[in-house]
């Protein structure tokens, strides 16, 4: 069951930023740490818990304590799925972006979005992965897409990325379309969901 009244209250943001996190401890500091140095501050951080058994949770209360954009939801393990539902459920914002706990993000990331922001309901941000085997970092730069059919067509037959980490969402997509991540999938729940948005979606940037 997730807390009723979590922590710090905070009143329309334009941005909901939704951390699902479990057993993230190794990461996490500098997770929140690269979010909470943006250079743009109008935006709430909303940490789902996701029944970590590390000291996931108390890291989350510390910066909590400390920053009033901060709040935390802390609930009984229900996989990925289950708590972003969680998050665009709880979500104020007008846009909502999720970021993995062992995710770190360039101290621009949210300003790239605002040029966009009326003409646009999905807008993909430039992502790098790194792979670590032994001592070796293998990065991977995903292909970019022009507009929103460009986007569809990579989504279904070519190498887009699918997940929807770092993408700004408009949330009324979510909430006038009935949207929800399937939470009986262990696999391409990601991949479903980026097709559904971007369907709904105006247009893609």
């Amino acid at each position: 069951m997730h807390n009723a009244n979590p922590i710090n209250q905070i009143t329309m943001p334009l941005i909901s930023i939704i951390i699902p996190i479990y057993n993230g401890e190794k990461y996490l500091s500098k997770c929140l740490d690269s979010i909470l140095a943006q250079r743009f501050t109008d935006f709430e951080l909303l940490l789902i818990n996701d029944g970590s058994v590390d000291s996931s949770l108390e890291i989350c209360r510390r910066y909590a304590t400390n920053d009033e954009r901060i709040r935390i939801f802390d609930i009984p393990n229900g996989g990925v799925s289950a708590a972003r539902n969680l998050g665009i459920a709880n979500a104020k914002g007008e846009w909502v972006m999720f970021i993995d706990a062992d995710d770190w993000v360039e101290q621009r990331l949210l300003e790239l979005g605002l040029p966009y922001f009326d003409s646009h309901d999905l807008i993909v941000i430039g992502t790098q992965i790194e792979h670590r085997a032994s001592d070796n970092i293998c990065n991977k730069q995903f292909r970019a897409s022009k507009n929103r059919d460009e986007y569809l067509k990579d989504l279904i037959v070519r190498n887009a990325r699918v997940s929807p980490w770092c993408i700004f969402i408009r949330r009324s997509l979510y909430v006038d379309n009935n949207l929800s991540f399937n939470t009986t999938y262990n696999f391409g729940e990601d991949w479903l969901m980026m097709i559904e948005l971007a369907v709904h979606a105006r247009k893609v940037k």
